[in-house]
Formats: structure tokens, sequence, C-alpha cells
């Protein structure tokens, strides 16, 4: 837990809080999601800051037999990241475009 100073807004000590507690998880429960859980978490990632601003994503949510197929098939597919050849990583698109 941070130590709350005088100087810093009770706002801020929210986000050095979430900055703080963050954690990174690899390993995932076979649990379902609730519709209403992936609502909220869309809603606050939609508005979360991206390279440049220009928020080049697009959601699709699938869950059932559908996300099942699609689990299948990456896993069935032979790619691996391990055996992948990456380029290097490039932060800005070559041509930029209206989103």
């Amino acid at each position: 837990m941070l130590e709350k100073n005088s100087q810093i807004a009770p706002d801020a000590l929210v986000v050095d809080e979430a900055i703080t507690s963050r954690r990174s998880v690899r390993a995932f429960l076979p649990d379902m999601v609730d519709d209403e859980t992936i609502r909220a978490i869309l809603t606050v990632a939609a508005r979360a800051p991206s390279g440049t601003n220009m928020q080049p994503w697009r959601v699709y949510v699938t869950k059932g037999e559908v996300k099942q197929r699609i689990s299948d098939a990456i896993l069935n597919s032979g790619i691996r990241a391990e055996k992948a050849e990456w380029d290097e990583y490039r932060y800005y698109p070559d041509q930029f475009f209206e989103p």
C-alpha cells in the first residue's frame, strides 16, 4: 500500500495503487466470464490510451462452441511462439490512417 502523502490528490493515489499493484497472469481458469463483466472490461478498455492515440483495435467476443473452435484451431495450427521468426517490432505503422 502506498503511503498517503498530503501533497497527492486522492484520485492520484488510486492511479498509483493501480500501477504499483499491477501483475501479469499467464495461467487461466476454464471458468466462463459473464456478459456483464465483459461489457464492463470493454467499457474501461475503450478509454485506455494507445500509442499515438490511434486506438487501432477491434474486439470480437466469443464463447461456447465458437470460442472452442477458434481455440482448437490455434492449438492445432502447429505455430508456436518459440519457433516463430519475428520481425523487429515496429511501434508506428508504415502509413497512418483514419481510424
